[in-house]
């Protein structure tokens, strides 16, 4: 009997120790929340060793060189985008000057072809034209007419009469070519035949 209660009695303690040591391997209790703010601060106050300033450094390096690229990117982007609308606004011009010159054009061969109105030529040529001597100006008065017979009309027309007659008359002496042209100067005139006085 004496023998039983001594093994009941060892059992028990066997338990008790193996039950204490399951509570001995379990995790230690949290600590309270104002320990670990106090640890956090703490860790927050000691100084960074060289290895970690470096790599701080570096980091706001690479921040702040990504940082103005992107700025350098935009600029140009801004820049870019600036001259397309500038080229832009030119071609826009120069179409509706295009346009322009091209509906003036138009209108100079209508008028040319309908011969409603009298053909435009510059002042210059008809000066050229005055200032030389008739025997001198009539061949290529011929070329002129062969080429452009309504300005050689205008020509002749813008003169003064004395020179344009002086000028009709050697073109009809040069060749039976020029007396065809003198006679088509005198019927587009209307006159039959140029006045000498002026």
């Amino acid at each position: 009997m004496n023998i039983k209660r001594f093994v009941v009695w060892g059992l028990w303690v066997s338990v008790a120790v193996s039950a204490a040591w399951v509570f001995a391997q379990e995790d230690p209790p949290p600590a309270d929340p104002p320990a670990q703010a106090e640890q956090t601060a703490a860790a927050a106050d000691e100084p960074l060793s060289e290895e970690q300033e470096a790599t701080k450094a570096v980091s706001l390096a690479d921040l702040e060189y990504a940082r103005e690229t992107i700025m350098a990117e935009r600029e140009t982007a801004a820049k870019q985008k600036r001259r397309i609308e500038q080229l832009l606004e030119e071609l826009k011009n120069q179409d509706e000057a295009l346009g322009a010159r091209e509906e003036q054009i138009q209108q100079t061969i209508a008028s040319f072809r309908s011969g409603q109105d009298e053909f435009e030529i510059p002042i210059q040529l008809v000066q050229h034209y005055e200032s030389r001597r008739a025997t001198v100006a009539a061949p290529d008065f011929i070329k002129l007419y062969n080429k452009e017979p309504m300005v050689a009309v205008t020509l002749v027309r813008r003169m003064k009469k004395k020179k344009s007659a002086k000028l009709i008359d050697e073109v009809a002496k040069l060749s039976e070519n020029g007396k065809r042209i003198a006679a088509s100067i005198h019927a587009a005139i209307g006159t039959g035949k140029l006045e000498e006085t002026n």
